[in-house]
């Protein structure tokens, strides 16, 4: 089993009740701040 198909199984099999909710608010945060750079930079000339 190749580690693509064992992380895929641990995620399947986690329960969300498990993770403790700062941890969710800071995961929220990173996928926020990830969209907001790639928004930023889009119009930068050294990403074109």
């Amino acid at each position: 089993m190749d580690v693509t198909t064992q992380l895929i199984r641990h995620v399947l099999n986690s329960n969300l009740e498990a993770i403790p909710e700062q941890a969710i608010e800071r995961a929220k945060l990173s996928i926020l701040d990830t969209i907001a750079c790639a928004i930023g930079g889009s119009n930068d000339p050294i990403a074109r």
